[in-house]
Parts: C-alpha cells; structure tokens; sequence
C-alpha cells in the first residue's frame, strides 16, 4: 500500500525536524536525491515520454509543465519504493488512471507523496480552503491531479 511508503518518506525527508511542520509544496526531486537516486531530463530522442526509472536514474520531460514534471518524478519514485522494476510513464496524452496495477499503485503513491491526506484535510476542512486553483498551487499539481485527489479522499463527489 502506497501510503506507508509516502509517510516513512514524508516523515524521513520533508518534515522540518525543527518545527514538525510539514514544508509544502513537497519536492519530490529532493526525495528522490535523498534516497539515493538521480533525477535527470530526458535526452532529446527520448522526449515522447513523460519519465522512466532505470535503476538508480529517474529520468523526466522538461518540456513538460513543471506540475507535470514534478508529478513524473514522485511517479517514478513510486515505482522505485514499490518494487516495480524498469518502468516508462506515458506522455500525458495516453496518461490513465487504469493503465495496469503498477502505473495505478504509481499514480496513488505521488498523489500521496505531492498531496498528503494531513495537509489536504488541513487546508479544506480545517481552513475552508475551496479555491480548487489556490489548493492546487499550494501542493503545487494540476488542477486534475488536485480533483482527483480531493476525490478519493471523500472531500468532494465526482
């Protein structure tokens, strides 16, 4: 379950020690390096994809939107924390939510690491948050990714 994996990192690698605070938006490139991997652009030929990790590399588009880079990359270092192996991630024109378990079990573990339930619920429910805009740039992610995630925590309906 990916959640355990994103609250070990989180905890290890993005909490400010010194005031329990939880530093948003989450870097996931600094994780990433944290752990031990490298993260790096994709070369010129290779720029149909999103991302792809291979080994200790986590390659991304930079001619992708930074909220999509970003989220590649927690996406791959989800397939690094969960096992899964050598993996590509699609351009987002062929981007699924059902695109097989791992690309699934991929999808939830950054849209846990980039937008953790804590923080999330803080925002909406404690602060009355509902700018979907103003959420979305806080976590700095997509409007997309933010609905899905506000989705499948409860806190709106589809």
């Amino acid at each position: 379950m990916p959640i355990c994996k994103t609250d070990s990192l989180l905890l290890n690698y993005w909490l400010d020690k010194k005031t329990g605070v939880l530093r948003l938006p989450v870097d996931p490139k600094a994780i990433a390096e944290a752990v031990g991997l490298h993260v790096l652009e994709l070369s010129q030929e290779r720029r149909d994809l999103s991302g792809e990790i291979d080994g200790d590399r986590i390659y991304f588009n930079p001619n992708e939107s930074l909220v999509r880079q970003r989220f590649t990359i927690a996406h791959e270092l989800g397939h690094f924390m969960l096992n899964h192996g050598h993996s590509f991630r699609d351009p987002s024109l062929n981007f699924s939510w059902r695109n097989g378990s791992h690309e699934v079990e991929a999808n939830k573990f950054a849209s846990e690491l980039l937008m953790p339930e804590v923080a999330v619920r803080h925002f909406v429910v404690d602060k009355g948050v509902t700018d979907a805009q103003v959420l979305a740039d806080r976590f700095g992610v997509s409007l997309a990714a933010l609905r899905f995630r506000l989705i499948n925590l409860g806190l709106i309906d589809t």
